[in-house]
């Protein structure tokens, strides 16, 4: 039997609105970077510092050797780690399940965090959408502003990343951020017979809520570099993985 005359003019109405195309679950339009950007790092910042001053916690750092795609060594230190004088620190309870009975707390340099001090380094721009766990997001992709100052020597690597950060569409909070550095970067006295080159690194930031906040949980970065020891090749591979545990409100 023929269909309808009045059935393909509501075929050809919704292809031209966009009603077959339109995604129920991410059919949100999508957003201006300038606007949310500014939000979601900020929200990151006050996110990250009010879990830093109310709780402590652990981490538990394990690293793989690799020789030739073979894991040849493996280490696993835990850390407990607490904000005290205003100051972020450290201290080592165990390596490979061993306990460090006479540790003490050290500064903990390097901290993690979703910052603007570390994300205006890059040029942003969203270019996707899709879900963590039921979650809508935005895929804001990211690349390297180019010759951006280089505080550090750190900034050499940090500065040369591009990737993705996932952040949820109904509030801008993080959910991950993945890393890659498109390019081979001179980290170490490149002009020197002991002169570093990192050659590959891959990273990916997860993060999951606590105390209706969002949190880093898990960080797993892989690289590779070689280097020259008196005109001596060495190439190193190594795969790190740092789980945060074990939050515990800081007694007031």
């Amino acid at each position: 039997m023929e269909k309808p005359r009045h059935a393909h003019i509501r075929l050809v109405v919704c292809l031209l609105s966009g009603c077959i195309f339109a995604d129920p679950i991410y059919g949100q339009k999508t957003p201006d970077i300038n606007k949310i950007l500014p939000i979601f790092i900020e929200k990151a910042e006050m996110d990250s510092e009010y879990i830093l001053n109310n709780y402590t916690h652990e981490e538990l750092e394990t690293t793989h050797q690799v020789k030739n795609g073979v894991i040849t060594e493996i280490e696993t230190k835990k850390y407990l780690v607490a904000r005290q004088d205003g100051m972020l620190k450290k201290k080592l309870l165990s390596i490979n399940g061993i306990e460090i009975p006479d540790s003490q707390f050290e500064n903990k340099k390097e901290s993690i965090t979703i910052s603007g001090h570390l994300f205006k380094r890059y040029i942003f721009e969203v270019r996707g959408r899709g879900a963590i766990n039921g979650e809508k997001c935005w895929i804001l992709f990211f690349k390297p502003k180019p010759n951006f100052p280089e505080e550090e020597k750190k900034y050499r690597v940090i500065n040369n990343l591009g990737g993705e950060a996932w952040v949820t569409q109904d509030s801008l909070t993080f959910k991950k951020l993945v890393t890659r550095r498109p390019r081979e970067v001179d980290y170490y006295y490149p002009n020197l017979g002991f002169g570093l080159k990192a050659k590959k690194m891959e990273g990916i930031v997860e993060a999951s809520l606590l105390d209706n906040r969002w949190i880093i949980t898990k960080i797993r970065v892989e690289f590779q570099y070689s280097a020259k020891a008196f005109f001596w090749p060495i190439n190193k591979h190594e795969i790190v993985t740092i789980l945060y545990q074990n939050y515990q409100r800081r007694k007031p």
